[in-house]
């Protein structure tokens, strides 16, 4: 093996590369876990709701419970226990029982009452009864009652019911085919006589906060009709750019609104992202930097000014290709230990939510990080070409992570209050370009261009496109390092 290859192999197989691909793998897998049990903390596969449905006809009350899921999937073999109380609340009749294949449990208690209670808990996790609530619904004079709507519950946020005619229910869910989404589940178990010819139409929009709920807003394709009993299952299209906009929903028959507007605001993010928004908080800052400044110290930086590297090019290796021999193999050092822990948070990620972290994501974090990493090991190759000690490198490397780390945003947004910008796309512009020096701020940056935002604003109209992405990326990774061969080289 000649001896450029033999110094990369080094490098890789150095104790300080197997600490930091361990370290790597270690906070990225913590993160992924905290990420995945936050953003599916009620199990919808395991969480169940149940929807009941009762009448009386001939002294005879008829129960019908129908058990869903967080995903809106029928339950079985759930056992409910439940009660008919009179109107005093005192016991007609106790009842246990199970749902069947498709959901439901359905079952019959003769008495003569015309109005009754009928009480039952309402909410399970892993098939046991929630201990903090039970619910009750009234019965007067053939129709049903409810006092007020379920109480919030994750990942089912709210269960809305009508309080005019028979009931109708609007369960907020998670979307089974992406979990990033959420569903809105209209269940009508029976319809009656006066509104059985008024079909009944279901509409939604999505709003920001200021502009209120209106229906007259609800977009004309995404009115639905439902005419008879059954479950109807709607997913809207949300987007990142929807995050904290109100989705509302509308359930009207021909001349009014027959269940109070079901309104939520979304925030949801995919797992991938709550990964990724987790990690900037210290990887990007932090973590990646000082590992990429030790790195790049103890396999090149400490050797050149111990004199190590003057014994290795008596062999037949110039300094210059000793420098990119080590350059590259922490470079494919840093690039091995972030496949492997984005791999592992993509598996533990799909555990907890049932979702992948989507390609983009995954080359997003991937690259962003990588380019970060490369881009102080160049820095610190550049350094290492003008200092004489191993302390002076040291001190200026750690100077550089806590300037273009710790304090650039904070030297950014004083510069730009010195220059008095008014003009909020002007400023987050100018801020881009004060962001984009700085290597620590380019996993971000790369991430704005993914999600198509920036501040709040269009990515594209602050100047954040494919060509400014390529453009900073290849910047940080050629330059320091090309400088740092320049004058490597010039020593040869």
């Amino acid at each position: 093996m000649n001896g450029f290859l033999y110094d990369i192999k080094r490098t890789l197989s150095g104790k300080f590369t197997i600490i930091l691909i361990v370290l790597l793998v270690l906070i990225t897998v913590a993160t992924a876990y905290g990420a995945g049990i936050s953003s599916d903390t009620a199990a919808p596969a395991q969480t169940d709701l149940v929807l009941p449905y009762v009448n009386d006809t001939g002294g005879v009350i008829h129960v019908s419970d129908y058990v869903i899921n967080g995903y809106g999937q029928p339950v079985s073999g759930l056992s409910i226990t439940s009660s008919i109380g009179n109107a005093s609340i005192n016991t007609i009749e106790n009842y246990t029982g199970s749902s069947n294949d498709h959901g439901y449990l359905n079952f019959t208690v003769h008495s003569n009452a015309s109005n009754f209670y009928y009480i039952y808990t309402d909410k399970y996790t892993n098939g046991n009864p929630a201990a903090y609530h039970n619910n009750e619904i009234g019965y007067y004079n053939g129709k049903m009652g409810q006092s007020d709507s379920y109480s919030t519950i994750d990942p089912c946020y709210s269960t809305y019911f009508n309080y005019s005619f028979e009931p109708i229910y609007a369960v907020i869910l998670k979307d089974k085919a992406n979990p990033s989404q959420i569903s809105t589940m209209v269940y009508v178990p029976y319809i009656n006589s006066s509104i059985n010819n008024q079909p009944l139409s279901i509409s939604y929009n999505i709003s920001t906060a200021s502009a209120g709920v209106n229906a007259n807003n609800a977009g004309s394709g995404n009115v639905t009709e439902m005419t008879h009993p059954g479950v109807l299952i709607i997913t809207p299209s949300l987007t990142t750019k929807d995050l904290d906009k109100n989705v509302n929903f509308f359930i009207n028959n021909k001349t009014e609104q027959v269940v109070p507007t079901v309104s939520y605001i979304y925030t949801y993010i995919k797992p991938g992202v709550a990964l990724q928004n987790e990690l900037a908080i210290y990887f990007g800052i932090l973590l990646i930097p000082i590992m990429s400044i030790f790195s790049a110290y103890f396999y090149y930086s400490k050797d050149k000014t111990s004199g190590v590297l003057e014994s290795i090019i008596a062999r037949p290796i110039t300094k210059g290709k000793l420098m990119i021999s080590r350059f590259t193999g922490n470079s494919v050092s840093f690039l091995v230990g972030l496949l492997i822990s984005f791999g592992l948070a993509d598996v533990i990620l799909k555990h907890y939510t049932g979702v992948y972290i989507s390609p983009g994501t995954f080359a997003t974090m991937l690259i962003g990080y990588l380019v970060e990493a490369i881009g102080f090991a160049g820095l610190m190759y550049l350094i290492t070409q003008f200092e004489k000690t191993q302390g002076q490198i040291l001190g200026t490397g750690i100077g550089l992570l806590f300037i273009l780390g710790f304090m650039w945003t904070t030297l950014s947004e004083a510069l730009l209050f010195l220059l008095h910008i008014q003009s909020i796309t002007h400023l987050l512009k100018n801020l881009l370009i004060l962001d984009s020096i700085s290597p620590s701020y380019y996993p971000d940056i790369i991430a704005d261009y993914h999600l198509g935002v920036y501040s709040g604003l269009s990515a594209s109209s602050v100047g954040i496109n494919i060509y400014s992405v390529v453009l900073i990326g290849l910047a940080w990774v050629l330059i320091p390092s090309l400088l740092a061969l320049y004058f490597a080289g010039k020593r040869d």
